[in-house]
Order: C-alpha cells, then sequence, then structure tokens
C-alpha cells in the first residue's frame, strides 16, 4: 500500500486532527512545566513565563496599558519586590538610584501580544479588581499567545503546501519535522516570551503571502506583504533580510521584473501605499525610542555590534557544541539531501533561496554574541524555519516513495534526538551557556538527574609534579554506608564527622607552608536513584572564613546505577598551605540510599619553581 497517497491519511479531516494533537501536545508541554492546572506541585524555577530578555518584549505592555503615567518603567521595581526571584528588572537598563529605566527592546512582540494581553487584563479586573500585568493569570497568557502564533505559523506553511499541490501526509511530516524536531519547540513552549515563535508566525505568513503573490501578482496580496514586513521588521529588524527573497517568490527573473515595473509606473498607488504602511510600523519603533530617551533612532544596541563582520562564525553558528545549529537541530541535515530535488525543480528558486539563506547566516555569524546568548540550540534560525523548510518540502514532492520512506526514518530518529535534548536541557544535564565538545558527549542521550550541571563543575587535576610528601586516610564502612561518628583514628590523625553527610577536617603541617595544596579523593560508589547526583565539597578555611570552594559531582561517573564504581577525583585549589589552616571535606550522598566504601583522602604537597 502506498502510504502517501492514502485516501485516509490525506484526507482533510485527518490533517485537522494531527494539527489539534500537536496543539494539545504543545499545551501539554506547557502544563507539565509551569504547572497550569495544578499550581502547587510547581518548582520555583519554572513560575515564569517572562524571563530575561522575554521581560523587556513584555514591558511595554504593563507601561501602555496599566502604567500609563509611568515613562519610565519605575513600576517595574515595585512588581520585582512583590515577585521574588524574577528577573523582570534585569532586561531593562534601570537606574535604581533615579528610579528610571530604558528598553532596548523592539515593540513588535508587544504589539502582536496586545490583544491576548488586554484580555487577560480585563478578566483580571472583572475578578479581582486589578490586574498588575505579571500575576499568574498574565504569565499563563504569554504561555498561550506563543502556542497561538506557532499554530497560525504552522496554518501559513500548509496553505503554502496546499498551494504547490503537496499532499496532507507529506505535510503532516513537514509540519513534524519543525514543530517537535527543532528549537521551534523550546521558545514556544518553555521561552515563550521571546521574540523567535512570533517571528516564525508573520515570517511564515509572508512567506506563503509572497508566492502566491508571485503567482497572481494581486494588489492586495502586495499590500499584505507590506504590513507583514513592517511587524517582521518592528519584531527583530534584523530579519528586514528576508525583503532579498522577493524577487524569487515569482517563478523567474524575468516574470519579477514585468511586476516591477508594472508597480513602478502602473500601480504606483499600491507602491506608495504599500511604502507607507510598512514605515507606520517604523515610526511606531521610533516614537518608542523618543519616548524613553529623546531622541530619534533605530539602533537600540548601540553598546551591540556585528564584531564579527569581517571574520563571521559560520563553524561556530551552524556545527559548534556550544550552540551549533545543525548540532541541536540534527533534523535539519534533511536539507542537505534536498538540495537535489530543489535544484531540479526550479534553478532560479534554488539560488535565491540559497542566496538568502547565506545572508541570513552571514548576519547571524557577525554579530559579537554569535551563540546568543542562554537557551537550546542557534534561536535566530527559528525566525526563518519557514524558509529552510522549502526545499524539504520541494522534496517530498518530488522524490519517490523509497526516498521519502527513507527521509521519513531520519526524521523519526532526529525528532527523538531533539525530544532528548530538550528534556536534558530542563534537567540542566545541558548547560544554557557551557557546553562543548567533552561535555556534549559525556551526556549525550542522557536523561538521569545525575548528569546535571556538569559543564558547571569542572574537574580539577594536580599538577604534573613529583610531591614532597603525601598524607594518607582511609575510611572503610563494614555497612557501605556512612554513619554517624565522632572519631575516626587513622595514620595518627584524627578526621571528624557531624552530620550524616560526613564533613571531615583536615589540619595541614606547619613545614608544609611554602608548598602548594593538592587532594585525591577516591573510593567506589553505588548509586541506586536516577535523581541521585552526590558531590564531593572541599572548603578552605582560614581563621575561620571560607575563602574557596570546589566541588565534584559524581553522578556522572557511575556508567550503571546498583553497582559499585571506582572513581576518583582531584582538587588543585591554586593556593598554598599557608594561605589557609583547615581544609573541611563533605562527602555527599544524593538521593538516599547511596553508598560509599573504600573512602581514600590524600593531601599532597607540591614545590612550584
Amino acid at each position: 500500500m502506498n502510504i502517501y497517497n492514502s485516501k485516509y491519511l490525506n484526507s482533510r479531516y485527518f490533517l485537522i486532527f494531527i494539527l489539534f494533537c500537536f496543539t494539545y501536545v504543545l499545551v501539554a508541554q506547557s502544563d507539565n512545566y509551569f504547572r497550569w492546572i495544578h499550581p502547587k506541585k510547581l518548582p520555583p524555577e519554572h513560575y515564569l513565563t517572562i524571563q530575561t530578555d522575554g521581560s523587556g518584549y513584555y514591558a511595554y505592555l504593563p507601561k501602555w496599558f496599566i502604567y500609563k503615567n509611568d515613562k519610565d518603567f519605575s513600576f517595574i521595581e515595585g512588581i520585582s519586590k512583590k515577585y521574588k526571584n524574577s528577573s523582570f528588572i534585569y532586561s531593562l537598563n534601570y537606574d535604581n538610584r533615579k528610579h528610571k529605566g530604558t528598553d532596548k527592546y523592539y515593540v513588535g512582540t508587544a504589539i502582536c501580544s496586545i490583544p491576548v494581553f488586554l484580555i487577560s487584563h480585563y478578566i483580571n479586573i472583572l475578578a479581582n479588581g486589578e490586574g498588575d500585568g505579571y500575576s499568574r493569570s498574565y504569565q499563563f497568557t504569554v504561555s498561550l499567545n506563543a502556542i497561538f502564533f506557532w499554530f497560525i505559523g504552522i496554518l501559513a506553511l500548509i496553505k503554502l503546501f496546499k498551494f504547490w499541490k503537496i499532499n496532507n501526509f507529506s505535510i503532516i511530516c513537514l509540519i513534524s519535522i519543525l514543530t517537535f524536531g527543532t528549537n521551534l519547540n523550546f521558545y514556544t513552549v518553555y521561552f515563550p516570551s521571546y521574540s523567535h515563535v512570533f517571528s516564525f508566525g508573520t515570517i511564515s505568513w509572508f512567506i506563503y503571502i509572497g508566492f502566491k503573490w508571485g503567482q497572481i501578482k494581486s494588489p492586495i496580496q502586495f499590500l499584505k506583504l507590506c504590513v507583514l514586513l513592517g511587524l517582521i521588521f518592528s519584531i527583530r529588524p534584523t530579519n528586514i533580510i528576508i525583503i532579498l527573497f522577493i524577487p524569487f517568490f515569482f517563478s523567474d527573473w524575468k516574470s519579477f521584473v514585468i511586476t516591477l515595473k508594472d508597480y513602478l509606473f502602473n500601480r504606483y498607488i499600491y507602491l506608495i501605499f504599500g511604502i507607507i504602511t510598512f514605515f507606520c510600523f517604523v515610526f511606531i519603533q521610533l516614537i518608542n525610542v523618543y519616548d524613553q530617551v529623546g531622541k530619534w533612532s533605530l539602533n537600540t544596541y548601540s553598546k551591540e555590534h556585528f564584531d564579527f563582520l569581517f571574520n563571521p562564525q559560520f563553524y561556530n553558528v551552524l556545527f559548534s557544541y556550544k550552540k551549533g545549529f545543525f548540532i541541536y537541530s540534527p533534523i535539519m541535515f534533511i536539507i542537505f539531501l534536498s538540495f537535489s530535488s530543489f535544484f531540479k525543480s526550479n534553478r532560479y528558486q534554488f539560488f535565491g533561496w540559497f542566496f538568502v539563506s547565506f545572508s541570513f547566516l552571514f548576519l547571524t555569524s557577525s554579530w559579537w554574541c554569535w551563540w546568543y546568548g542562554g537557551g537550546l540550540g542557534m534561536r535566530p534560525f527559528i525566525d526563518v524555519f519557514s524558509i529552510l523548510i522549502l526545499p524539504i518540502a520541494i522534496m517530498f514532492k518530488k522524490v519517490n516513495e523509497l526516498k521519502r520512506f527513507f527521509v521519513l526514518i531520519l526524521s523519526v530518529i532526529f525528532i527523538y534526538v531533539y525530544q532528548i535534548y530538550q528534556i536534558q536541557y530542563n534537567k540542566n544535564i545541558i548547560h544554557y551557556d557551557l557546553m562543548n565538545k567533552e561535555i556534549f558527549w559525556r551526556v549525550f542521550m542522557k536523561t538521569d538527574m545525575r548528569y546535571s550541571w556538569c559543564a558547571i563543575f569542572k574537574d580539577e587535576h594536580l599538577p604534573q609534579l613529583k610531591a614532597n610528601s603525601v598524607l594518607s586516610f582511609k575510611y572503610q564502612s563494614s555497612t557501605n554506608n556512612f554513619q554517624k561518628v565522632n572519631r575516626i583514628s587513622l595514620d595518627n590523625r584524627i578526621l571528624k564527622s557531624v552530620f550524616s553527610d560526613p564533613k571531615f577536617t583536615f589540619i595541614p603541617k606547619l613545614e608544609w607552608d611554602k608548598d602548594n595544596i593538592g587532594i585525591r579523593i577516591s573510593g567506589k560508589i553505588n548509586i541506586t536513584q536516577q535523581e541521585s547526583n552526590p558531590s564531593i565539597d572541599v572548603f578552605y578555611f582560614n581563621n575561620g572564613k571560607e575563602i574557596k570552594k570546589a566541588s565534584a559531582l559524581l553522578g556522572y561517573r557511575v556508567p550503571n546505577l546498583n553497582e559499585s564504581t571506582k572513581f576518583q577525583v582531584e582538587f588543585n585549589p591554586q593556593l598554598f598551605y599557608k594561605d589557609i589552616d583547615s581544609i573541611r571535606i563533605n562527602i555527599g550522598r544524593g538521593v538516599q540510599p547511596t553508598s560509599y566504601k573504600s573512602i581514600q583522602l590524600k593531601f599532597y604537597n607540591f614545590s612550584r619553581k
């Protein structure tokens, strides 16, 4: 049976059903993370949908509609005090002494959020008599709005693919790739206040309307393009680069030139009106900046620049373990398989697509912060997924059933891999900013909590020098568990254990004062729970004050649960013994039951030349 031509899989109702299911999954993911239905089970770190950059995009809404007389965002001080552990104020350039702030973020995301925000605000007024713009109900509507813009973006792509006469089953495959195989999923559900899903939604409609205009040449479609282009600019100005795609909405260059001449000499009224419409959005942004700082400017990122303009970070943006596009959205490797089909279908549009994609890559790779801060994967590419998916769509339409099946199998595998990435990120296994090759492969496809925070705690190593002397201490427990003990005498030394997680105190010899400190701790550990990630913490004291601390996580060093595994960790604090008067070692047991045995502590003194 040819599933691609199946009557049932290609029915209109099946497509609607799948779209409903995808929406349900995104809502379920949001509820699972933010606990909308069961807020009592909500972890404190999952309370906010408005966070970091997103709070800058969002701040215009309460300023415009609630705190109308507050031109300097001073309301954010009270809001930050009201909601502890929030990051609302950090996205603003805020002066706490003058109680004044400015917002560098562009207004387009807030414009897209106005309808849902107002609905939420008036519901709050009816229910509670007031609304502060940041309570739990507002947080919920931010999440709901992001899913809505994912939906309208996907709807635009469905209409485009149908316009290209791609069957419904292939359309389902294509929207599955974008929705669950890329970080569009992540920024729709977990970082919903960011601008990317809004850019995705508006650019998707720009692409659909553009291809439609390229065929039917309707002035109405042209005016819609101008509105969308203005909105796209006001969300993220660098995305104006998609204007380069306009000639390639047409089947060839000649068709574009003929249409351009028609609008220049015959339909110039539509052209003028369209340009005015676009600049209306530009003017809104200009007014916003003038209202804040008293000058007309579009560059609100005056202290941030395209530092890599002459050395674009192509490889890092695409393939680095820190944030590489293809590393964290591996399903997009399928693009390379689609080039042949796209080239054969229409060379003009193929080279146009390549030109626009490369221009976007160049711009993205030139920014000073080429990894674009915290988050999962290369987030600027989310904005243009509706462009990047086009070659894959052509491939699904043109290739034979066997090749489609091969691509479908690859897609399922890569979607599974990406979903693991997402789980890892939410468990702090994939770090938001510190990933590298070593850590990536250390935690690859690992979802146990014992692999969390691997990127933060760097392994220390003893110097490659011969130690002047070594003091060793051993502790063995017949029960394989540490017990509360007051005194353990070994090698004429006293180790003190005070709490259930033993804390051993070491006082060095006076003759070691001129030497460097080195510590090695080894033994066996048996971890029984996935959530357990015990650590060994070393504290360095001088006159009763802690002057330095280091930690080594043990969870990720254990390949299998319920097996006794050898471990060894080293500490090299770059301190002299004269800098401290005692060292305390805390051997944590994590989630119980976790057991240790044959623990050995070695203290080294090294002389550095």
